[in-house]
């Protein structure tokens, strides 16, 4: 950023969709974006957090399964959340929701730093879960304060401390974690927390209510909440308690019921609390499916590689390298994501999001031959996590701008939050498919016979599928539409209110 740009104010973001309120007053530019980067960057640390302290948490509750929970928890709770507190953000204003959710999951580390009471710390956990919704609003934010003009390469230096947040997780906490036990993590997190509060009350303007800031639509929170959480846990589970367990398939039934009925419910209401009709708006729908391809193929590139370093070396595939080793071998891959997000920002200003995207989909898929080919050496692995890595960030910085043109401004963060939670369903589905890929063939320890790992074939199936997603999310990316098509989006959203509506009635969906 120049020193031009660092001394410049947010201007208007032009023309506002009739009934939206008025743009916000001027405001600088650095410190709104620095403020929003901290909110995100807590909420990265939140889900590394756990990682860094295993070995402490394992130590004070003595179980793995138990930490499990505390990952598991605090997912399910950020999945669920995530597009009501978004909508929350819509209606009320962003910067108000913001400060409670971050309040609220600062508390759940204040109760983690507190206590070593399993049941309170599982508590803390999931009301730290919230943290997940901080994307979604920020964007939002940057919307009613940013000019078109900058507003892609904004939403890349925010989208840049999802990396940040994850190195300062593995390393600052786990030297915290080290030195002090798994209560310090907590603290540390409870200290970001604050920073980034304060730094969100400071430099963030209070934004204007949405036309919508009426009657909370209850009936969308009670069947979304459940349909989501229940669908995100069945599908992370699937592998571990098997796909016949009554349970699970139970959850499932009761998941998809409540999901119809919601589907229903919001075709039906005139102002649903989160509107499934924006799906019907081509450039959401294709944005979201390249997504959620992605999600089955590139974004498993941590989880994939992972396998590939630690597989012992008798598999004739493996590296046998320590977990230790494996982690930090993703540290190059987290640094080159904190320039990559801004890049893929100003590549969007310069070319488009769909040139970019496509951009992405080229690199993803070029890396995934390359390490096909050649991983005889963790430093050639580490190339080609990282040159994967580059894509994939590029990919996160591309599609937030192009969904935000394709909704009206009292949608933006309800359209970013689904986006969250289609990305972390389809997520938690992908890396189920690499766990079964990857079991798909399997070698047997010299040592331990009933202690089986991945061989060439399997690892080489699975690279083949991820080589297959990643060149069909290319493809998937042509479909949206280019620059010219996407501006023509954006006015479109200017007409009356009377004909957004009916461009969104159900009676219009059926006839497309």
């Amino acid at each position: 950023m120049t020193a031009q740009d660092d001394a410049s104010t947010v201007m208007d973001a032009g023309p506002l969709p009739t009934g939206t309120a008025e743009p916000v007053k001027r405001v600088p530019l650095t410190p709104l974006i620095g403020a929003l980067w901290l909110s995100e960057t807590i909420a990265a640390f939140g889900s590394s957090m756990t990682y860094a302290a295993t070995r402490s948490l394992i130590a004070a509750f003595g179980d793995p399964v138990s930490i499990g929970w505390l990952v598991t928890l605090f997912l399910l709770v950020g999945a669920a959340a995530t597009p009501v507190a978004a909508r929350f953000g819509d209606m009320f204003g962003r910067k108000r929701v913001l400060l409670v959710v971050l309040g609220i999951g600062g508390l759940g580390l204040a109760i983690g730093a507190a206590t070593d009471f399993y049941p309170l710390v599982l508590l803390g956990r999931a009301l730290q879960g919230l943290h997940l919704a901080a994307m979604a609003l920020s964007f939002g934010i940057l919307r009613e304060c940013v000019s078109p003009a900058r507003l892609p390469l904004s939403i890349g230096i925010v989208l840049s401390a999802v990396a940040s947040g994850t190195l300062s997780a593995m390393l600052l906490g786990g030297w915290a974690a080290d030195l002090y036990g798994w209560r310090a993590v907590f603290a540390l997190g409870v200290i970001g927390t604050a920073l980034a509060w304060s730094a969100l009350a400071l430099f963030v303007p209070a934004g204007p209510r949405g036309k919508d800031s009426g009657p909370v639509d209850m009936i969308s929170i009670w069947l979304s909440v459940p349909s989501i959480a229940g669908t995100l846990f069945v599908v992370s589970n699937l592998r571990s308690w098997g796909w016949t367990n009554p349970a699970l398939i139970g959850i499932l039934a009761g998941s998809i019921l409540l999901a119809l009925f919601w589907v229903r419910h919001s075709l039906r209401t005139p102002q649903p609390l989160i509107d499934l009709r924006l799906f019907a708006r081509k450039q959401v729908l294709i944005i979201n499916i390249v997504y959620i391809c992605a999600s089955f193929g590139a974004f498993q590139v941590i989880l994939l590689m992972s396998m590939l370093m630690q597989t012992p070396a008798f598999t004739g595939i493996g590296l046998g390298v320590s977990a230790k080793a494996a982690g930090l071998a993703t540290i190059p891959a987290a640094i080159l994501s904190l320039a990559a997000a801004p890049l893929g920002g100003m590549l969007v200003q310069r070319i488009g999001g769909r040139a970019v995207m496509i951009l992405s989909g080229l690199v993803m898929t070029a890396g995934f031959l390359f390490t096909a080919r050649w991983h005889d050496s963790l430093a050639i692995v580490t190339f080609g996590f990282s040159f994967i890595t580059i894509g994939t960030t590029m990919l996160y910085a591309a599609g937030p701008p192009i969904l935000i043109a394709a909704v009206p401004t009292d949608r933006t963060s309800e359209a970013l939050g689904m986006m969250t939670v289609l990305r972390a369903l389809a997520t938690a589905a992908g890396a189920q498919m690499v766990a079964v890929l990857l079991a798909s063939d399997t070698v047997s320890s010299p040592t331990d016979p009933t202690t089986h790992f991945p061989s060439g074939a399997a690892f080489s199936l699975t690279f083949l599928v991820m080589i297959i997603l990643s060149g069909l999310t290319t493809i998937l990316a042509y479909a949206i539409a280019p620059r010219g098509d996407a501006d023509r989006t954006a006015q479109d959203l200017r007409q009356p209110a009377t004909a957004i509506d009916h461009a969104l009635s159900l009676d219009s969906i059926k006839e497309r």
